[in-house]
Formats: structure tokens, C-alpha cells, sequence
């Protein structure tokens, strides 16, 4: 019953969703464009030398033979790895100057992804009131009002949340990494399957934390952003196993979705297309689940489908909804 409610209003709010999606594209648009004109030259020449110097069939070697399971460790640790550092090695070496730029390269190349990482994220208070006001009085404002009119908000809100975010994503990787790493030197190439669940389970233990940060900047709107985002992570931490439960539903889905459509896709791109529309639905899905669980835990009321009520005609832009 939650998540048919969840996907009702997801699908009540499906313009919300796409203006979002359309500034998100533009947001990537623009960060591409400003990691070619700043890395361009230097991109070049580093994919000409890992290529030439054998990185990329090193890296193939070692994918393919984990995916086949001939994956052997101590192949891998004695001559593999030996072999990939060199490489490496050499192929830094024969680009042009590489040790005069990469120092600025990669304080840029951290600029563009907090950047990109802060404008990607920007809608979420845009699309959170408008998820909101419609489960709260089943009325539509324009996406844009609440972009322009919230937008100082929305930059503290989307602070807080990189903060927070790419530390645990951080840890979550290096973790995975190291475990996977380990795994593989004790017990062999089939480790990495438990691994790589264990990365997704904490994928989702951090999605289920700040589950409720979004809805609670959004309905304490005269509280100070900082502390509305606390009270946010308080209440989670005190439904945590009921928010995990339903949040590990959606990003195992996501997760499985991912993997088919990598290893049954012979073609790259179509898997990434798949992978990238099933990564933004559900991911919207998420967020109007977030404030579904939010109103529930808080005993609050609220609307999942479009019903046209008396004196809200202004503000809904659907007047030929039906009543309950």
C-alpha cells in the first residue's frame, strides 16, 4: 500500500520530475563542456599514452577474467599488478609536461565536480515543495517559482547535503575496495558477488539516513535550514530500520537493474541509456517515498492522487480531476 501510494504521487508530479531532469541535463551540459575546454589537451594526451603503453588492455584482461571467473590472485598480485604499475608509470612519463599541470588539473578537475555535484542536486528543494504542497493541499505552483523564490535555501540545503554525502560515499568505496581486495586474496575471485552487496547495503544504510532532510527543510520553511536538516537526521535515526527496509527495496532494484544491463548489453551505450533512466525514475521514486514515510511517521494526512477541492481552482492546474 506504501508504494502504491509512492508510485501514485510520483506519477501526480511527473512534470515536476521532468523540469528537474531538463535542468540537470542542462547542469551536465555545462560541466562537460568546462571539463573539455579545462582538460582537453591534457585528457588527450593521457589516453593516448595509457593506451599506446597497454593500461586499457590490462584493465580489460583483469574485468574479463573476473566476469569469466579464470580470475587468478596470484597471477594477478605477481605479474598483472606489477605490469599495470609500470605501465602507469610509463605512460605518465611520455606525456608532454605532465608534472607541470596535473597539480592544477586535479584541483580542477575537484572544482567541476563539486560544482557539478551542487547544480545536479539544486532542484531537490524545488521538487520537494512541489511533492510536498500536493500531498499536503493537492495544489501545483509553477516548478520555477519555488526554483527562483527558494533558491538561497536550496544552496544551503545542497551544502549540507554534499557534505554529508561525499564523505559517506568516500568511505563506502574506499571500504568496498579494500573488502573486495582482501576477499579476493583469501577466498578468490567469487568474493567480489558478497562484496559488492555489502557496498550496495551501505549505499542504502546512507540513503536511508538522510532520508528525511528533504522533507524536513521543506515543512519547517521558517526554521533555519541547518537545523531543520538536523531534525531531519534525528527523525531517521529514530525510524531507522523502518526507513532502511523500504529504501533497501529501491536502490536492490536499482542495483540488479544496473547489473543486467551491463552484463546482458554487449553495447555500452545502451546499457548506460538503460542505466541512466532507471537511475533518475527511481531516484524521484525515492524522494516521494521519503515524504510519504515522512508524513506517516509524523501522523500527518495527505493526499496521493489529484482530487479537485473547493476554493484551490487558482492553484491547480488540474480542473477536470476527478473527487474521491
Amino acid at each position: 500500500m506504501l508504494f502504491s501510494k509512492t508510485v501514485r504521487i510520483a506519477l501526480a508530479n511527473w512534470k515536476a520530475f521532468l523540469k528537474s531532469l531538463l535542468f540537470q541535463f542542462l547542469a551536465l551540459g555545462l560541466f562537460l563542456a568546462l571539463a573539455i575546454f579545462a582538460f582537453g589537451p591534457i585528457a588527450h594526451d593521457v589516453l593516448n599514452a595509457f593506451q599506446s603503453n597497454g593500461v586499457n588492455d590490462t584493465i580489460a584482461h583483469t574485468l574479463q577474467s573476473l566476469t569469466e571467473g579464470t580470475f587468478n590472485v596470484e597471477h594477478f598480485l605477481n605479474e598483472d599488478l606489477k605490469n599495470f604499475t609500470l605501465s602507469i608509470k610509463h605512460a605518465f612519463e611520455s606525456v608532454p609536461n605532465m608534472w607541470n599541470r596535473v597539480e592544477v588539473s586535479v584541483v580542477i578537475c575537484i572544482l567541476v565536480y563539486l560544482l557539478y555535484r551542487f547544480f545536479v542536486s539544486f532542484t531537490d528543494l524545488a521538487v520537494g515543495h512541489q511533492i510536498n504542497e500536493f500531498m499536503s493541499s493537492n495544489t501545483e505552483r509553477p516548478f520555477s517559482w519555488f526554483l527562483i523564490k527558494k533558491a538561497f535555501r536550496s544552496t544551503k540545503f545542497v551544502g549540507l547535503q554534499m557534505m554529508l554525502a561525499i564523505v559517506a560515499d568516500t568511505l563506502i568505496v574506499g571500504a568496498s575496495v579494500a573488502m573486495a581486495v582482501i576477499c579476493m586474496l583469501i577466498f578468490g575471485w567469487w568474493a567480489i558477488i558478497p562484496v559488492i552487496v555489502i557496498g550496495v547495503f551501505l549505499y542504502a544504510v546512507r540513503h536511508a539516513f538522510m532520508a528525511f532532510c528533504l522533507p524536513s527543510v521543506v515543512q519547517n520553511d521558517t526554521t533555519s535550514t541547518k537545523i531543520a536538516f538536523r531534525q531531519g537526521l534525528a527523525l531517521a535515526v529514530q525510524h531507522f530500520n523502518k526507513i532502511l527496509l523500504r529504501t533497501l527495496l529501491v536502490i536492490g532494484v536499482l542495483a540488479v537493474t544496473t547489473g543486467i544491463a551491463y552484463l546482458f548489453n554487449e553495447n555500452r551505450w545502451i546499457a548506460l541509456a538503460i542505466d541512466a533512466v532507471v537511475n533518475f525514475v527511481l531516484f524521484f521514486i525515492l524522494k516521494c517515498l521519503n515524504f510519504v514515510m515522512y508524513y506517516e511517521v509524523n501522523n500527518q494526512p495527505y493526499f496521493f492522487k489529484p482530487i479537485l477541492l473547493e476554493g484551490t481552482e487558482q492553484y491547480n492546474k488540474k480542473p477536470t480531476a476527478k473527487k474521491k
